[in-house]
């Protein structure tokens, strides 16, 4: 859950001035170009499912070594 958070975070950082995932999606919103924003907003979408599920797995991976 924590790393999905913190992939939001990075996506949202370009609005106060940093740099992160959503360096597209914040150019796509100035410009009013919906293709700059998927260009932006699919891959951080993605990077947050796949970031889960590897994590998910890990997590019932360790559980069942651990009891």
């Amino acid at each position: 859950m924590a790393a999905v958070v913190a992939i939001g975070v990075a996506s949202i950082a370009p609005f106060v001035g940093g740099d992160g995932l959503g360096r597209e999606i914040v150019a796509g919103i100035n410009a009013r170009d919906d293709v700059r924003i998927y260009a932006g907003a699919i891959p951080a979408a993605g990077i947050a499912i796949i970031s889960d599920l590897l994590l998910g797995r890990l997590e019932k991976k360790s559980k069942t070594r651990i009891g």
